[in-house]
């Protein structure tokens, strides 16, 4: 698993918070509503334990879970944000318990997976990791599912079993990044190819492609060429008008990878246009 402990707690010094350990998580008191599932049990110890390096490699390592023991796909859904005295955390959920809100939110639950629920199926399985010293960990879990419909379990390939998310905090799988070599980068090649050679490998391994061509970008664009156009001072600008003046932004990359497009909110312009 991943442990990148000296960078973690080096970052949370910077923030003004304190990480727990995975021991001191471990030894967290339970909630007193929670019917939680004992740690120790095969039900806990079957889960993916971690330590996770990213919210992807978790969602990665659960959907695969799910996929071999015929469950359907968790959702990330509440979120706590750190405090002085632990890290932040997220909670997956089980599809069959996402009720859809009757507000106008644009949170996860609103997006997420939608069924027709009362009594008998609404499911409270989910399971609460908490960023530590060494990464993401279990916090609590509810392993028990309500009476809802399953998928059938699915029988993995040899490759996707064996696919890890934590060399790059990418979704995209390790092994597949690592076979973009420095040889292979010598020969400058566009994003777009890039994404091509990875589809087509996983479609040859038999592995679902879960990523898009922004993750792509992300994670080789700084590799390439279009490293000269990629306008970092911009973005930086961009994101810190819309974290102090929440004034919107989007950018647009085009097939080889080059800033294409910028979209931003001028300060006051929606106050005229509200005008007209």
């Amino acid at each position: 698993g991943f442990d990148g402990a000296p960078a973690v707690a080096a970052a949370a010094a910077a923030q003004g918070f304190t990480l727990r350990s995975p021991q001191q998580i471990a030894a967290a008191k339970k909630r007193g509503k929670s019917v939680e599932t004992e740690r120790g049990t095969d039900a806990f110890n079957d889960l993916p334990q971690g330590p996770f390096s990213s919210k992807d490699a978790i969602a990665h390592a659960y959907e695969r879970s799910a996929k071999k023991n015929g469950q359907l796909m968790p959702f990330f859904t509440a979120h706590r944000a750190a405090s002085k005295s632990r890290g932040e955390q997220r909670t997956l959920c089980c599809p069959f318990g996402a009720k859809e809100r009757t507000g106008k939110g644009t949170g996860a639950r609103k997006s997420a997976p939608k069924f027709e629920l009362d009594n008998s199926n609404i499911c409270k399985w989910s399971v609460t990791f908490e960023w530590s010293t060494v990464g993401w960990v279990i916090l609590r879990a509810r392993l028990v599912h309500s009476n809802h419909t399953c998928d059938a379990p699915k029988v993995l390939s040899e490759a996707e079993s064996s696919l890890t998310f934590t060399e790059h905090d990418s979704k995209i799988p390790d092994q597949l990044v690592n076979l973009v070599t420095d040889d292979i980068k010598l020969l400058n090649p566009s994003i777009e190819m890039i994404k091509r050679f990875l589809d087509a490998k996983a479609q040859a391994l038999k592995i679902e492609i879960t990523w898009l061509y922004n993750d792509v970008y992300n994670l080789f664009s700084t590799s390439f060429a279009e490293k000269e156009y990629d306008a970092t001072g911009l973005v930086e600008l961009l994101i810190e008008r819309r974290d102090k003046l929440g004034l919107a932004y989007k950018i647009r990359h085009g097939k080889d990878g080059r800033l294409a497009q910028v979209f931003f909110e001028m300060e006051g312009a929606a106050g005229e246009w509200a005008l007209r």
